[in-house]
């Protein structure tokens, strides 16, 4: 789900029991409510997102996964949640919009940026060692009791959206984004304010060598013909930096940012 311009909508996005890999990159979710995330194994690198994310496991029903670029069947599991990468994201929180605690059980959890993922491990050997915690036996209901591991790094926060617990690198804003999303009849515009720590994220260019490998299918995050995947072009076709700006668009600047998304 590659460089889409979605706003004024009820709700932009849904996912689906999908283990991964699925991948979204370059895009502006620009409405309040912005995806269900009913899946695992997804990465999400370079979006704009502008509103509030449910992520939701499906604990009683197993799906199918398959082999990579085929339809034949691997095996079946549960969608746990988590195994989710995100990478270089923007994120910004809706007006009016209040920290939310987590919901458990089937309401999922609900949030802007990504602290709904706080208390999963920030690795694979973390979840594993947390899964030892329980003991030696390895019984398949510990994996109803960790939660999968998640990967995030290098995102910025804007408007009150909240970083994952052990996010290394990342930048939490200061100044107000003044988000806008102008929609002038023949073209779309994007209107934002940054702060210059929202320009100096760590960031790197992200694809199919250092996205890794979803974990119960091992599927990588490949083109559909099995190439590699690079990440270095920004919505608009603008080639990225060696150290690439956070978000769908490449060579924003500090202050106010007025940029044609569309037409």
């Amino acid at each position: 789900v590659s460089s889409n311009l979605y706003y004024n909508n009820d709700r932009d996005l849904m996912i689906e029991v999908t283990h991964g890999p699925c991948l979204m990159d370059n895009n502006v979710f620009g409405s309040a409510y912005n995806f269900d995330n009913v899946a695992q194994g997804t990465a999400f690198v370079h979006n704009l997102c502008a509103g509030i994310m449910r992520q939701v496991p499906v604990l009683d029903r197993a799906t199918p996964y398959h082999f990579a670029h085929s339809t034949k069947v691997s095996g079946y599991a549960f969608v746990y949640g988590g195994d989710d990468r995100l990478y270089n994201n923007l994120f910004i929180a809706p007006k009016g919009y209040q920290k939310t605690e987590p919901i458990v059980e089937r309401n999922g959890f609900v949030g802007s940026g990504t602290a709904l993922y706080n208390g999963r491990p920030s690795s694979y050997d973390a979840y594993i060692a947390k899964v030892r915690e329980f003991g030696s036996n390895l019984d398949h209901d510990l994996f109803f009791k960790v939660p999968q591991a998640v990967y995030i790094n290098a995102n910025a926060y804007l408007d009150g959206a909240e970083p994952y617990e052990a996010e290394l690198e990342k930048v939490v804003g200061q100044a107000a984004s003044g988000f806008r999303i102008a929609d002038e009849g023949d073209a779309v515009y994007l209107e934002l304010t940054l702060d210059e720590s929202v320009l100096n994220v760590p960031t790197r260019v992200m694809g199919t060598e250092n996205l890794g490998s979803t974990r119960l299918d091992e599927g990588i995050y490949d083109a559909p013909d099995g190439s590699a995947i690079v990440l270095d072009t920004d919505l608009v076709g603008n080639k990225r930096a060696a150290v690439p700006t956070v978000g769908p668009l490449e060579g924003l600047k500090a202050g106010q940012n007025r940029v044609k998304v569309w037409g």
